[in-house]
Protein backbone atom coordinates (compact mmCIF):
# COMPACT_ATOMS: atom_id res chain seq x y z
CA UNK A 1 0.00 0.00 0.00
CA UNK A 2 2.60 2.45 0.62
CA UNK A 3 4.36 1.96 -2.94
CA UNK A 4 0.95 2.46 -4.00
CA UNK A 5 0.44 5.56 -2.18
CA UNK A 6 3.75 6.53 -3.37
CA UNK A 7 3.21 5.72 -6.99
CA UNK A 8 -0.14 8.11 -6.85
CA UNK A 9 1.87 11.49 -5.84
CA UNK A 10 3.38 13.51 -8.90
CA UNK A 11 7.04 14.66 -9.24
CA UNK A 12 9.83 14.03 -9.42
CA UNK A 13 10.75 13.40 -5.82
CA UNK A 14 8.05 10.74 -5.76
CA UNK A 15 9.75 9.16 -8.95
CA UNK A 16 13.32 9.09 -7.05
CA UNK A 17 11.90 7.59 -4.08
CA UNK A 18 10.22 4.76 -6.53
CA UNK A 19 13.87 4.36 -7.94
CA UNK A 20 15.31 3.89 -3.89
CA UNK A 21 12.75 0.67 -3.72
CA UNK A 22 13.99 -1.20 -6.85
CA UNK A 23 16.58 -2.45 -4.26
CA UNK A 24 13.90 -3.97 -2.21
CA UNK A 25 13.78 -7.94 -2.08
CA UNK A 26 10.53 -8.80 -1.25
CA UNK A 27 8.83 -10.02 -4.59
CA UNK A 28 5.15 -8.68 -3.76
CA UNK A 29 6.73 -5.83 -2.53
CA UNK A 30 9.11 -5.47 -5.75
CA UNK A 31 6.30 -6.46 -8.34
CA UNK A 32 4.58 -3.28 -7.13
CA UNK A 33 7.21 -0.98 -7.42
CA UNK A 34 7.58 -2.21 -11.36
CA UNK A 35 3.81 -1.58 -12.13
CA UNK A 36 4.21 1.58 -10.63
CA UNK A 37 7.47 2.69 -12.74
CA UNK A 38 4.87 1.21 -15.75
CA UNK A 39 2.09 3.19 -14.61
CA UNK A 40 3.55 6.49 -13.98
CA UNK A 41 5.31 5.87 -17.69
CA UNK A 42 8.13 8.81 -16.89
CA UNK A 43 10.98 9.01 -19.21
CA UNK A 44 13.70 6.63 -19.08
CA UNK A 45 10.94 4.14 -17.26
CA UNK A 46 11.74 1.15 -19.70
CA UNK A 47 15.06 1.47 -19.72
CA UNK A 48 14.72 0.98 -15.63
CA UNK A 49 12.15 -1.95 -16.31
CA UNK A 50 14.29 -3.77 -19.05
CA UNK A 51 16.99 -5.95 -16.80
CA UNK A 52 14.61 -7.25 -15.06
CA UNK A 53 12.69 -8.32 -17.71
CA UNK A 54 15.80 -9.84 -19.19
CA UNK A 55 16.15 -11.96 -16.27
CA UNK A 56 14.66 -12.02 -12.28
CA UNK A 57 15.23 -14.20 -9.82
CA UNK A 58 11.12 -13.88 -9.12
CA UNK A 59 9.06 -14.81 -12.53
CA UNK A 60 6.64 -12.47 -11.17
CA UNK A 61 8.11 -9.27 -11.35
CA UNK A 62 9.99 -10.77 -14.89
CA UNK A 63 6.95 -11.04 -16.33
CA UNK A 64 5.40 -7.72 -14.91
CA UNK A 65 8.46 -6.27 -16.02
CA UNK A 66 7.99 -7.71 -19.70
CA UNK A 67 4.47 -6.71 -19.93
CA UNK A 68 5.16 -3.53 -19.17
CA UNK A 69 8.08 -2.75 -21.45
CA UNK A 70 4.97 -3.42 -24.25
CA UNK A 71 2.70 -0.96 -22.16
CA UNK A 72 5.27 1.31 -22.58
CA UNK A 73 5.66 1.00 -26.29
CA UNK A 74 9.34 0.79 -26.13
CA UNK A 75 10.69 -0.32 -29.95
CA UNK A 76 13.92 -0.76 -28.43
CA UNK A 77 12.89 -3.21 -25.76
CA UNK A 78 10.87 -5.42 -28.13
CA UNK A 79 13.71 -7.88 -28.59
CA UNK A 80 13.12 -8.72 -25.04
CA UNK A 81 9.38 -9.42 -25.56
CA UNK A 82 9.94 -11.76 -28.49
CA UNK A 83 12.78 -13.23 -26.76
CA UNK A 84 10.72 -14.29 -23.44
CA UNK A 85 8.08 -15.62 -26.04
CA UNK A 86 10.24 -18.75 -26.24
CA UNK A 87 11.31 -18.91 -22.80
CA UNK A 88 9.82 -21.99 -20.95
CA UNK A 89 8.30 -20.96 -17.38
CA UNK A 90 5.85 -22.25 -14.73
CA UNK A 91 2.44 -22.37 -16.92
CA UNK A 92 3.65 -20.28 -19.42
CA UNK A 93 4.09 -17.32 -17.62
CA UNK A 94 6.55 -15.44 -18.94
CA UNK A 95 5.52 -15.64 -22.60
CA UNK A 96 2.13 -15.12 -22.16
CA UNK A 97 3.32 -11.59 -20.14
CA UNK A 98 5.44 -11.10 -23.89
CA UNK A 99 2.43 -11.80 -25.51
CA UNK A 100 0.32 -9.42 -23.48
CA UNK A 101 3.32 -6.90 -23.77
CA UNK A 102 3.26 -7.51 -27.57
CA UNK A 103 -0.30 -6.91 -27.88
CA UNK A 104 -0.63 -3.92 -25.70
CA UNK A 105 1.52 -2.19 -28.52
CA UNK A 106 -1.04 -2.17 -30.41
CA UNK A 107 1.50 -2.48 -33.63
CA UNK A 108 -0.62 -4.27 -36.23
CA UNK A 109 2.92 -5.72 -37.24
CA UNK A 110 2.79 -8.15 -33.98
CA UNK A 111 -0.42 -9.39 -35.22
CA UNK A 112 0.98 -12.42 -37.35
CA UNK A 113 3.00 -13.69 -34.36
CA UNK A 114 -0.16 -13.02 -31.85
CA UNK A 115 -1.97 -15.10 -34.84
CA UNK A 116 0.70 -18.06 -34.31
CA UNK A 117 0.60 -18.03 -30.80
CA UNK A 118 -3.40 -18.79 -30.65
CA UNK A 119 -2.28 -22.30 -32.76
CA UNK A 120 -1.70 -25.48 -31.75
CA UNK A 121 1.95 -26.13 -31.45
CA UNK A 122 2.14 -23.19 -29.05
CA UNK A 123 1.85 -23.61 -25.55
CA UNK A 124 -0.92 -23.89 -23.87
CA UNK A 125 -1.06 -20.84 -21.45
CA UNK A 126 0.29 -18.51 -24.31
CA UNK A 127 -2.67 -19.44 -26.52
CA UNK A 128 -5.17 -18.48 -24.08
CA UNK A 129 -3.15 -15.48 -23.62
CA UNK A 130 -2.95 -14.78 -27.77
CA UNK A 131 -6.65 -14.98 -27.82
CA UNK A 132 -7.40 -12.97 -24.88
CA UNK A 133 -4.75 -10.65 -26.22
CA UNK A 134 -6.34 -10.61 -30.25
CA UNK A 135 -9.72 -10.11 -28.79
CA UNK A 136 -8.65 -6.97 -26.82
CA UNK A 137 -6.62 -5.59 -30.01
CA UNK A 138 -9.66 -6.27 -32.47
CA UNK A 139 -11.37 -2.61 -31.06
CA UNK A 140 -8.49 -1.25 -33.15
CA UNK A 141 -8.38 -3.98 -35.95
CA UNK A 142 -12.17 -5.75 -36.47
CA UNK A 143 -10.64 -8.35 -39.32
CA UNK A 144 -9.36 -9.52 -35.93
CA UNK A 145 -12.97 -10.77 -35.05
CA UNK A 146 -13.84 -13.28 -37.79
CA UNK A 147 -10.40 -14.79 -37.66
CA UNK A 148 -11.27 -15.36 -33.99
CA UNK A 149 -14.17 -17.34 -35.07
CA UNK A 150 -12.54 -19.79 -36.73
CA UNK A 151 -10.83 -20.73 -33.50
CA UNK A 152 -14.23 -22.28 -31.85
CA UNK A 153 -13.85 -26.32 -33.52
CA UNK A 154 -10.64 -26.73 -31.89
CA UNK A 155 -10.06 -29.88 -30.42
CA UNK A 156 -9.01 -28.65 -27.12
CA UNK A 157 -12.17 -27.67 -24.81
CA UNK A 158 -10.41 -25.37 -23.06
CA UNK A 159 -9.09 -23.63 -26.11
CA UNK A 160 -12.71 -23.57 -27.23
CA UNK A 161 -13.81 -22.41 -24.20
CA UNK A 162 -11.26 -19.30 -24.10
CA UNK A 163 -12.40 -18.32 -27.44
CA UNK A 164 -16.07 -18.56 -26.97
CA UNK A 165 -15.53 -15.68 -23.47
CA UNK A 166 -12.96 -13.41 -25.80
CA UNK A 167 -15.68 -13.68 -28.60
CA UNK A 168 -18.14 -12.37 -26.21
CA UNK A 169 -15.69 -9.69 -24.70
CA UNK A 170 -15.05 -8.00 -28.08
CA UNK A 171 -18.72 -7.18 -27.75
CA UNK A 172 -19.28 -6.98 -31.40
CA UNK A 173 -22.51 -7.82 -33.05
CA UNK A 174 -21.40 -10.27 -35.67
CA UNK A 175 -20.01 -13.04 -33.55
CA UNK A 176 -24.07 -13.43 -32.32
CA UNK A 177 -24.99 -15.95 -34.92
CA UNK A 178 -22.11 -18.14 -34.03
CA UNK A 179 -22.71 -17.78 -30.33
CA UNK A 180 -26.16 -18.66 -31.55
CA UNK A 181 -25.42 -21.60 -32.99
CA UNK A 182 -22.83 -23.19 -30.56
CA UNK A 183 -26.26 -22.22 -27.82
CA UNK A 184 -28.29 -24.83 -29.34
CA UNK A 185 -26.01 -27.28 -30.81
CA UNK A 186 -22.92 -27.71 -29.05
CA UNK A 187 -22.34 -30.94 -27.63
CA UNK A 188 -20.50 -30.30 -24.93
CA UNK A 189 -22.61 -28.81 -22.15
CA UNK A 190 -20.01 -26.19 -20.68
CA UNK A 191 -19.35 -24.52 -24.33
CA UNK A 192 -23.27 -24.12 -24.59
CA UNK A 193 -23.51 -22.31 -21.08
CA UNK A 194 -20.13 -20.06 -22.42
CA UNK A 195 -22.07 -19.36 -25.52
CA UNK A 196 -24.87 -18.35 -23.60
CA UNK A 197 -22.75 -16.07 -21.59
CA UNK A 198 -20.71 -14.18 -24.41
CA UNK A 199 -23.79 -14.03 -26.27
CA UNK A 200 -25.71 -11.90 -23.24
CA UNK A 201 -22.77 -9.68 -22.64
CA UNK A 202 -22.67 -8.79 -26.69
CA UNK A 203 -26.63 -7.64 -26.82
CA UNK A 204 -25.76 -5.50 -23.49
CA UNK A 205 -22.93 -3.24 -25.09
CA UNK A 206 -22.89 -5.27 -28.67
CA UNK A 207 -21.16 -2.79 -31.21
CA UNK A 208 -21.59 -2.53 -34.78
CA UNK A 209 -18.84 -3.49 -37.18
CA UNK A 210 -18.60 -3.91 -41.36
CA UNK A 211 -18.39 -7.52 -42.21
CA UNK A 212 -14.86 -7.79 -43.78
Amino acid sequence: EMVRALGSIAGEKADRALDGLMSLTHPKALKTVVGEIGRRARKGAAQKLAPWARRHANLGVQAEATRLLGVLGSERHLPILTANLGVPSYRDFLASAAVAGLAATRDPRHIPRLRKSCLPGAPFGVRLAAVRALADFSAHDPSLVPWLCGLVEDPDERVTLCVVAALGSTEDERVLPLLERLIKSASNPRVRVYAAEAAARVKAGGKKAALN
